[in-house]
Order: C-alpha cells, then structure tokens, then sequence
C-alpha cells in the first residue's frame, strides 16, 4: 500500500523514471519490466530533488492536469502499520483544507505498491 499526497507546482515535462523499477530514461509504458512507468497512472516521475533519511523528493508531471507536482516518498517502515498510514492521510486532509498564503495546495491522495515496494508519497 502506498498513500500519495498530490499539491501542483505548474510547468512542462522531461524525461521520465519507471515507478515500478526505477529504470530512467524511459517512456510509457517501460521498455526496462514491461510495466506502465507512471505512478498511479497519473504521475511521470522526472528527476529526483532531494533526498534524506525520511524522504525522497521527485519533480513529476501529471499527465492528466498537465503540470508540474512534487511527489514525496517516504521509506517502507513508515507504513508498517494501519495507524501510521491512517495519520499520514489526516495530515493530507488537513494540508488540503488549508488556506494559508505560501502553503502548496494538495491536489490528490492515493494508495499504490505492493510487498517491498511499499512506500508513502505526499504529492505537492
């Protein structure tokens, strides 16, 4: 299970890495496992824009609204537990009913991945 929070950041595409295998440089869908290269179906992963112990940051492109979003994926230990994914949603509710200026709306939460692939991700 993965829960993804979704916030746009406006702009145009580049190249893309495979939300399934992590190849970069390919296309929809990948010619690396065979799989569509969009996480969710949605989000063109582009290039990674921070990494740290808690969280990897990606610049994507959401092919459905056409613009830039930020996606955060945080470490499969932080979804070991119903509660933690649980909390992890009501901070995407609260982050989406606020209207505070300088604050990046949320556009989307969903859940994705399997097994060892699973993982948390707040899209921005």
């Amino acid at each position: 299970m993965v829960v993804d929070m979704v916030t746009s950041t406006h702009a145009s595409g580049g190249s893309m890495t495979c939300a399934e295998c992590g190849r970069a440089g390919v296309e929809d869908p990948c010619s690396s496992c065979g799989k569509s290269a969009l996480l969710a179906g949605r989000y063109a992963l582009q290039q990674i824009v921070g990494k740290g112990p808690l969280q990897t940051t990606w610049l994507a492109q959401d092919i459905r609204l056409g613009v830039r979003v930020v996606v955060r994926e945080f470490p499969v230990h932080w979804v070991q537990s119903e509660s933690t994914v649980a909390a992890f949603r009501k901070e995407a509710e609260r982050l989406a009913a606020a209207e505070v200026d300088g604050l990046v709306p949320v556009l989307d939460t969903f859940e994705a991945g399997v097994g060892r692939a699973r993982r948390l991700c707040m899209v921005d």
